[in-house]
């Protein structure tokens, strides 16, 4: 679904373009058409190829949105390893700062990821500082829509496991249900700090909440087990959505 969201944006961008040399328009036509051919060691090097010919013909923002689709187009034929290193090196020069910053950042998480067998493997403090980074990258240009939009998934994501925790990470204790210390103390921080981000605003509603429940939660009840959790869902929603605004 992502994949055919930065598809339509991509054609729609380059509309507007004009350039030397080939014409954007039809860059980007063939350049989807390319995309379309099921994913393969033959292909990613025909894929490669063509960025390495028509690249320096699209302007910052197109190039911006071939080298999402690009990623998206290998990741799953990789395992989810995509060389960012490479990228840079090979495409980096065509693309914005703001691309080549939002690489950084998904190379963080895919060198140190956020979980890895259910359970939270950074603490929550590094979980606030990756979320505040995206946070501040979608907030620098609103016309970088690509940029912004997979910002946002990766955003999101970060503000579930503040929220949520991980399956065998919650922000309860298992044992006796109380809100982890690490948790309030990890999140009051951020919001002394940074008060006037998305992430505090949430943080703080979360907070409130989680007060309101008296500290607590029974992980054994179902009916509060789910009701949290859909609070948690509301909360991520909202901070996608306020982040773009």
């Amino acid at each position: 679904m992502r994949r055919k969201a930065v598809v339509f944006m991509l054609l729609a961008a380059v509309m507007a373009l004009t350039a030397c040399g080939k014409d954007p328009v039809d860059i980007q036509k063939e350049y989807v058409s390319l995309m379309e051919t099921p994913v393969s060691e033959q292909q990613i090097e025909k894929v490669e190829t063509y960025l390495e010919e028509n690249l320096s013909d699209m302007k910052e923002e197109a190039a911006d949105e071939m080298l999402i689709e690009y990623e998206a187009y290998i990741y799953p034929y990789y395992n989810g390893n995509v060389d960012y290193d490479r990228i840079r090196t090979l495409y980096g020069k065509y693309a914005s700062s703001h691309y080549e910053d939002l690489c950084g950042m998904k190379e963080k998480e895919q060198q140190n990821p956020a979980t890895k067998a259910g359970k939270l493997a950074i603490s929550r403090a590094e979980l606030c500082a990756r979320a505040n980074e995206l946070e501040i990258l979608i907030g620098k240009d609103p016309e970088k829509k690509a940029i912004r939009q997979d910002a946002d998934a990766l955003y999101k994501n970060y503000v579930k496991l503040l929220l949520a925790g991980a399956a065998d990470s919650p922000n309860f204790d298992l044992k006796t249900g109380a809100f982890l210390k690490e948790a309030e103390t990890a999140y009051r921080t951020f919001l002394k700090e940074n008060p006037d981000t998305v992430l505090a605003g949430i943080l703080g509603e979360y907070l409130d909440y989680v007060q309101q429940m008296g500290g607590k939660l029974d992980l054994s009840d179902a009916e509060a087990g789910k009701e949290y959790y859909n609070t948690c869902t509301y909360l991520e929603a909202e901070a996608g959505k306020r982040v773009m605004e």
